[in-house]
């Protein structure tokens, strides 16, 4: 009876929220609200003040909804928000600025880049926590498109005075020039935004996939889909090279460069990787590791340079378990998770990932803590 009445609460907070002028497309929770200049669709939930801020980054044409949920008939249950409150973690989902078929974002940014986006959500992330009174750390998770994002919010939200304790890699692809395609093109809709409708078909079949793991439940229907969880976006944050000038798509891969900052190695937040292992994710699947280990050894050592660590006057065996320590990084902070793309959604697939996220927050401090026992001696 309980879980009846909680469940007729929530279809209720949900049909006032969408009968309410102005948000009619907001789901319960969620907020429209400006930083850095721009719109941002959010939700927060609650979890222990004293554990970590996670802020979920979405992909490509995704809202932060993929999280979190709320559409009718949806279950807390099937997303990983539900879950990472459960591990006493506060959640903080952002969505860029998207243009979804049932709007809520009214306006369109098209020169929205990938600095606004880290810095939105680095303001958002510490405008939450001045809130609700939180400590000052966060656990970023970027989402496939999202994995862009890694630069740029650690540089906005350390400037901010937040600790960056990691971020986490959901099949996500960093802003590595020619990881995807260099020669991609995308039809531009009337507002200036990319129209990538022409991929919702293969994001639905994952999701059929995980409606399977899931018993063969509905997790969220085409519907909802279409109209509430995708839309189109601004172009320069897929990481293709393509940013809209004076009213058009143009390519130049250094603004990517410049933009993405993976090469200001020493910027870098550590780094997790959660990897799928169904071949309907086969990029992510097979190249996640390689992809996130190169830039992840490369902050270690621009690290270390910074620090001025004498490697020379390092003791022998110290030396040696420095470079197993760092050879063995890209393993270490890896986990592979049932699943493909969305390997997060669905009750299975949501519960196993907060907890494995649980599990890597003291693995990260325990890596951590190796690094700075093997090299404190030698820093100066």
């Amino acid at each position: 009876m309980h879980r009846i009445a909680a469940r007729l609460v929530k279809l209720l907070a949900l049909a006032i929220c969408l009968l309410a002028p102005g948000a009619a497309h907001a789901f319960s929770g969620e907020q429209v609200v400006t930083a850095a200049g721009f719109p941002a669709m959010t939700k927060f939930i609650a979890g222990d003040p004293q554990q970590p801020l996670v802020v979920f980054i979405p992909g490509a044409h995704h809202t932060a909804r993929i999280a979190y949920g709320g559409h009718p008939g949806g279950r807390d249950e099937d997303f990983l928000a539900h879950w990472l409150v459960k591990e006493g973690y506060n959640f903080l989902g952002v969505s860029y600025p998207i243009a979804t078929r049932n709007p809520v974002i009214a306006d369109a940014y098209p020169a929205f880049n990938a600095r606004d986006w880290g810095q939105q959500a680095a303001e958002l992330a510490k405008r939450t926590i001045d809130e609700h009174h939180l400590t000052n750390r966060i656990i970023v998770i970027g989402w496939s498109m999202g994995g862009r994002i890694a630069e740029p919010i650690t540089e906005a939200a350390t400037a901010a005075g937040l600790d960056v304790a990691f971020f986490v890699s959901f099949s996500a692809t960093p802003g590595v020039t020619g990881l995807v395609s260099m020669k991609a093109n995308f039809p531009m809709t009337a507002s200036g935004y990319a129209d990538r409708s022409n991929i919702y078909p293969a994001f639905l079949k994952q999701l059929a996939a995980e409606n399977a793991l899931n018993g063969g439940r509905v997790i969220i229907d085409e519907e909802s889909y279409r109209n509430d969880y995708v839309g189109d976006m601004p172009v320069s944050l897929e990481g293709y090279g393509l940013h809209y000038r004076d009213g058009q798509f143009v390519r130049d891969f250094w603004a990517d460069e410049e933009d993405f900052r993976v090469h200001d190695y020493g910027k870098l937040p550590y780094i997790a990787m959660f990897m799928p292992n169904h071949p309907l994710d086969a990029r992510h699947a097979l190249t996640d590791r390689g992809n996130w280990g190169l830039l992840m050894v490369n902050k270690i050592s621009e690290d270390l340079a910074a620090a001025k660590v004498d490697l020379n006057a390092m003791p022998r065996d110290r030396w040696l378990a420095l470079v197993d320590l760092v050879r063995g990084a890209p393993d270490r902070l890896s986990v592979e998770i049932t699943g493909d793309h969305f390997f997060f959604v669905g009750e299975m697939g949501a519960r196993q990932t907060a907890t494995a996220l649980k599990t890597m927050d003291a693995r990260m401090a325990g890596f951590k803590g190796e690094l700075k026992a093997l090299t404190a001696a030698q820093a100066k």
